[in-house]
């Protein structure tokens, strides 16, 4: 695979974000490497950061997958509420 987007680096977007950032990801991804996503997380600075690999999970993970699901509710919801 080749295009603009293959040399995309994250990391000239800034390192400081002022919302949460939540990283479910493929950890058999091989377009953005989890080892790649886990030390960008790791990188930023935000209130709140969370990366979390999906066993078994590629680049693309179902969003009807119950796994991705149940992190979206546990995580992410919970902020969603006032």
């Amino acid at each position: 695979m080749d295009g603009s987007w293959t040399r995309f680096d994250p990391r000239t977007i800034g390192r400081r974000f002022d919302l949460p950032m939540f990283f479910f990801h493929g950890a058999e991804d091989d377009i953005a490497p989890a080892s790649q996503v886990e030390n960008y997380a790791q990188w930023i600075e935000a209130p709140r950061k969370l990366h979390v690999p999906i066993a078994g999970a590629g680049h693309n993970i179902d969003i009807r997958d119950r796994r991705a699901i149940d992190l979206l509710v546990r995580y992410v919801a919970p902020l969603t509420r006032s």
